[in-house]
């Protein structure tokens, strides 16, 4: 019998609208729907931390964002002119 391992899921939230929010959330109704899941169903807790992509220059932000996001918030980044692209993680827990 285990008595106190602790299970952790990681999900990465990326808000491509939100630069400084401060109380993130799920950024579709899938997702929304899967952490309700994991908190209410499976009795998951959850906290979240910052995990900004921070980059050296404009052009290297540009670059990395379109090549793993796409356009859209590579326009952004761009547009706002972005060398750190805030993004929050949340972590998921419970023991058994």
């Amino acid at each position: 019998m285990i008595d106190h391992e602790e299970i952790y899921k990681y999900e990465a939230e990326r808000y491509d609208l939100l630069v400084s929010r401060e109380d993130p959330r799920a950024p579709t109704r899938e997702l929304q729907a899967y952490y309700a899941y994991l908190e209410e169903d499976q009795g998951f807790e959850r906290t979240w931390i910052r995990t900004d992509y921070r980059f050296t220059s404009l052009e290297e932000s540009e670059q990395t964002i379109e090549f793993f996001f796409g356009a859209p918030l590579s326009r952004r980044v761009r547009e706002e002119m972005l060398t750190v692209v805030p993004e929050c993680t949340g972590i998921w827990w419970r023991k058994l």
